[in-house]
């Protein structure tokens, strides 16, 4: 649906810079002063000025038409996307955090560079991860806001399992949340698209699915399915970065520290610990 929207403006655009063409050509530019009977080729054809004046009308008018439709229609529907996606701001950039520190956690964990090309990813990804387990995750990542503001959080006591499980709730969660919402539609057609891949994602269906059977993860058995998966997870999220830029910036140095933040995604909250603790 996006893609065809996104033809359709294009060609509108390409229509308006052949109308402008056209119109400096029959009115303004030396063309206009020569006849047809002195062009060889064409002079036969009696009826030249009077062929300019209809294609310099009808150009003339779709000009006018195109400025009325983006005066009427595309101005008021991209401020509606703005004042929309205002709303939705801190709801996406939650998404956008949770899915990050799973495509990085799995990344770090089995050495796979992202920076490689789109087909390397897949043959990592897909060769190298094969089984969540039960593991704690030990995983460390940093929330920075602004210039200063910075904050190291800890993914406490998550095993792998727990952690997808967590973040598969409070997703689908915050989706349907905005679903709900009148003025989720007026949102960007590509940004509603998306989410909705986000919410239906094969990793979603297969944790949906362990949960109704109340799978131990330890003994499923090990399947190509759980990279595609996660590849297709990641792809949704590079997707949903770049169609809404996040307010905060998540980094993913390993290290050790003196505190933390331990995480509870189902809570929504944060427990401040130290290493003592």
């Amino acid at each position: 649906m996006n893609a065809i929207k996104k033809i359709k403006e294009n060609i509108l655009i390409v229509i308006v810079v052949i109308s402008l063409i056209l119109i400096v050509t029959i009115k303004f530019s030396p063309l206009s002063s020569i006849h047809t009977s002195q062009v060889p080729l064409i002079s036969w054809f009696s009826y030249g000025s009077q062929l300019g004046e209809t294609i310099y009308n009808l150009s003339y008018g779709y000009l006018i038409s195109w400025f009325f439709y983006l005066m009427v229609v595309r101005i008021p529907e991209l401020k509606s996307e703005k004042k929309a996606l205002i709303v939705f701001d801190n709801s996406i950039d939650k998404i956008i955090g949770i899915m990050s520190i799973t495509n990085n956690y799995f990344w770090i964990k089995h050495e796979i560079n992202n920076l490689m090309d789109d087909a390397s990813v897949s043959f990592e990804v897909e060769k190298r991860i094969k089984k969540f387990t039960n593991h704690e995750m030990n995983f460390y990542f940093q929330v920075v806001k602004g210039d200063s503001d910075k904050s190291l959080h800890y993914t406490g006591y998550y095993t792998e399992s727990k952690f997808l499980m967590a973040q598969y709730h409070v997703i689908k969660e915050t989706i349907e949340n905005m679903y709900q919402t009148p003025i989720f539609n007026l949102l960007n057609s590509e940004l509603i698209f998306t989410l909705s891949e986000i919410n239906n994602c094969l990793l979603f269906r297969f944790l949906k699915k362990a949960e109704i059977n109340d799978l131990n993860f330890e003994k499923i058995e090990e399947s190509s399915e759980i990279g595609s998966a996660l590849l297709e997870y990641y792809r949704l999220y590079k997707k949903l970065s770049e169609l809404k830029v996040p307010n905060e910036e998540y980094t993913f140095d390993q290290q050790d520290v003196d505190c933390w933040w331990i995480i509870d995604l189902k809570k929504g909250k944060f427990r401040f610990l130290s290493r003592e603790q």
